[in-house]
C-alpha cells in the first residue's frame, strides 16, 4: 500500500482549491465492473515506433537502490522511475496536439491542470519538487475492484489547460483526457503513465510487481494489448537525419523534424541521430554516401558509457570556394552491441536528402 500512497502524493497534496480537490469533494466515487482480464491500449493517439515511442521504463529492484534497470537487466530506465514514459518528436509536435487517451475503461479520480509547460531550469526543478508537482499536470484513473484485485493508472507532464475530464466521470479505452505536454518535473515532451494492481506499481511490458528482480521470465505476460504493437527495445534510434549546421540537443527538443532537401550552396552537410538506451562500449558507426554512392563522411564511436538519450553527428564543409554536387546523399546509421551473452545485435537505419 505504500507505493500506492507515494504514487498518490502528487494529487492528494495539492492546494486546497484545486479542480481535483473541488470537484472530488462533490458526489462519491462511482463504483465500475473491474478488468477481468487486465489489458491497456496505447495512451497516446500516435503511431507507435514513428511518431512516439517508449523512452524509460519503470526501473527494477529495490527502489531508490542507485541501480537503472529494465525489466531485461539493461538500462531503458533510470533510478526510482516508476512509469512508462512516451516520447513525441519534439516540442513542435506537442505544440500542434498530441492526444492522451485512457488506457483502459474506468472512472477519473483525481485532476490536476493549470501547470506551465517549460523546459525547466535546475532552480525550477527543485522548485517543482518541493512543490510536490513532480506529475505536473495529470490525470489518476482507478480502473475497478476492491482492494483484492483493484488496478489504477496513473497520466503525468500533460499539457496545460489540456485536461478534459473531471474526476468522477466515467470514461471508456481509447477516450481523450488531454494531450500530451512539458509540465512538471521533465526535460523533453512526453506522457508518463504508471500502472498500480492493488497498491503495487507494475511493469506493464512484464505484467511483474517492479520491486521483483529483472530478467525473470516465469509468469512474465505483457498487459499492453496485442494491436498497440508495444514491446521492449534495447535501444531506440530516435530524431535523426540531415541538415546545414551540427544541431544541439536544445534545438532537437524544439523541432527535430526531418528535412527532405537542402541547398546544394549550404555550407555544411550534416548526418545527425539521436539514441534512447545507448550503453558503454556499443559501437555507433555514422556514414555519408555521395550521389555516386562513395564514402563522403564517416565516423565510428565507442559509447563511453551508459546513456538514456545521446547525440552524435558527422558531416563535411562545401568544397572550397565551390558547392556540393546536386543529387541525393545517402546517410546509414550503425550501432552494434555484444550483450552480456555473447549475442550481437545490430540496430541500423537509412536516411536519405537532396540537395538542389
Amino acid at each position: 500500500m505504500q507505493n500506492l500512497i507515494l504514487l498518490l502524493l502528487l494529487f492528494l497534496i495539492a492546494p486546497a482549491n484545486s479542480m481535483a480537490q473541488t470537484n472530488a469533494s462533490k458526489s462519491p466515487i462511482k463504483i465500475i465492473k473491474p478488468l477481468s482480464s487486465p489489458s491497456f491500449a496505447l495512451p497516446v493517439r500516435c503511431t507507435y515506433g514513428d511518431e512516439c515511442w517508449i523512452m524509460n521504463t519503470p526501473d527494477i529492484g529495490s527502489e531508490n537502490d542507485g541501480k537503472s534497470t529494465d525489466s531485461n537487466c539493461l538500462s531503458r530506465t533510470y533510478d526510482g522511475h516508476k512509469g512508462t514514459d512516451f516520447a513525441i518528436r519534439d516540442k513542435e509536435a506537442m505544440d500542434k496536439g498530441i492526444d492522451v487517451l485512457a488506457a483502459a475503461d474506468g472512472v477519473v479520480l483525481r485532476v490536476r491542470d493549470g501547470e506551465p509547460d517549460r523546459f525547466a531550469t535546475n532552480d525550477e526543478m527543485e522548485k517543482i519538487k518541493a512543490a510536490k508537482k513532480e506529475c505536473g499536470n495529470g490525470v489518476f484513473i482507478d480502473h475497478g475492484g476492491d482492494e483484492k484485485d483493484k488496478w489504477q493508472s496513473i497520466y503525468c507532464h500533460m499539457k496545460q489547460n489540456s485536461i478534459i475530464v473531471k474526476p468522477n466521470q466515467n470514461i471508456k479505452k481509447g477516450d481523450k483526457i488531454g494531450q500530451v505536454g512539458l509540465s512538471g518535473m521533465t526535460e523533453f515532451p512526453h506522457l508518463h503513465i504508471g500502472i498500480t494492481h492493488n497498491g503495487k506499481t507494475i511493469d506493464p511490458l512484464t505484467g511483474q510487481d517492479i520491486t521483483q528482480e529483472c530478467g525473470i521470465k516465469a509468469n512474465q505476460k505483457s498487459l499492453w494489448s496485442k494491436d498497440s504493437d508495444i514491446k521492449y527495445e534495447p535501444l531506440k534510434i530516435g530524431g535523426s537525419g540531415f541538415s546545414a549546421l551540427p544541431p544541439s540537443m536544445e534545438q532537437l527538443n524544439l523541432s527535430a523534424r526531418e528535412k527532405q532537401s537542402l541547398a546544394y550552396d549550404s555550407a555544411n552537410l550534416v548526418l545527425y541521430a539521436t539514441f534512447w538506451g545507448a550503453r558503454q562500449n556499443d559501437v555507433i558507426t555514422l556514414t555519408i554516401k555521395d550521389i555516386k554512392g562513395e564514402v563522403f563522411a564517416q565516423n565510428t564511436i565507442t559509447q563511453d558509457k551508459n546513456r538514456a538519450r545521446q547525440l552524435y553527428y558527422i558531416g563535411r564543409k562545401s568544397p572550397k570556394e565551390s558547392t556540393f554536387d546536386k543529387g541525393t546523399y545517402t546517410g546509414t546509421i550503425e550501432v552494434k552491441r555484444v550483450r552480456e551473452d555473447k549475442e550481437r545485435q545490430v540496430f541500423k537505419e537509412t536516411k536519405s536528402i537532396v540537395l538542389k
